[in-house]
């Protein structure tokens, strides 16, 4: 009779899938993680992006309507992916953004310049030009 042998056999299996399982769940672990930091560092940068956007904008905007008429500007700027619209308003320019998760945020940069005109959702750079309106009441910005 050898019962050691099976035994022996058995427990170094069950000891093997033990420790394979252990170590599948750390991958599993720190993948996750890795992914869901990916995901976190991806929106700051899409928002810091667009902040520096909509800074440089309203500043060359605010530039132009405090020259006065003639005065004109062409800027280029970079604009990130997931940006769903672009509204501006009067003294504002308000972004609909998509984040990562798929939540969709509003944000708005406040202007001292009354502002009008469009602008495309293109992500990628961007040339726009924004020009004083004739009677000096707003600035135009397209792009």
């Amino acid at each position: 009779m050898q019962p050691f042998p099976q035994s022996r056999s058995s427990q170094v299996s069950a000891e093997y899938l033990i420790v394979s399982a252990f170590v599948i769940g750390l991958i599993v672990i720190a993948l996750s993680t890795g992914i869901y930091y990916t995901s976190v560092v991806k929106n700051q940068v899409k928002f810091d992006q667009l902040d520096k956007f909509a800074t440089q904008l309203t500043a060359a905007a605010e530039e132009v309507y405090f020259q006065g008429p003639p005065a004109k500007t062409t800027i280029r700027l970079y604009l990130p992916q997931g940006v769903n619209s672009i509204s501006i308003l009067s003294k504002e320019i308000v972004f609909n953004v998509s984040s990562t998760g798929g939540i969709d945020a509003f944000i708005s940069y406040p202007s001292k310049a009354p502002l009008q005109g469009t602008l495309s959702t293109n992500s990628g750079l961007k040339t726009i030009t924004i020009q004083a309106l004739p009677d000096g009441s707003a600035v135009n910005i397209t792009g």
